[in-house]
């Protein structure tokens, strides 16, 4: 997925009892924790001026656990979905 970045603590080894933050080109930053309870991550948009992001560093692919790459990729295909049909919307509100 083009732009996406993934981060994590630094010393942390991914997988399930880690926390996750994503963000793609640019645009809002995504915390995930995973919800054993439920067996799925969940998501919550975090404020981006927060200073977590000195405590972050890049989390390598492979650290990313399989059920939230498909989440991830779920969550961004709707995000974009969802501005494209923004942008329709006021292109038509315009003429």
């Amino acid at each position: 997925m083009n732009g996406l970045c993934i981060f994590i603590k630094p010393g942390s080894r991914g997988g399930e009892n880690s926390i996750f933050h994503s963000q793609r080109s640019h645009g809002p930053i995504y915390c995930w924790h995973y919800e054993e309870h439920l067996d799925r991550w969940h998501v919550v948009r975090v404020d981006a001026l927060t200073s977590f992001s000195k405590e972050l560093c890049a989390a390598r692919w492979n650290s990313v656990p399989l059920g939230l790459k498909a989440q991830l990729s779920e969550h961004y295909t709707q995000y974009l979905s969802v501005l494209v049909h923004r942008y329709k919307y006021e292109l038509r509100e315009s003429c």
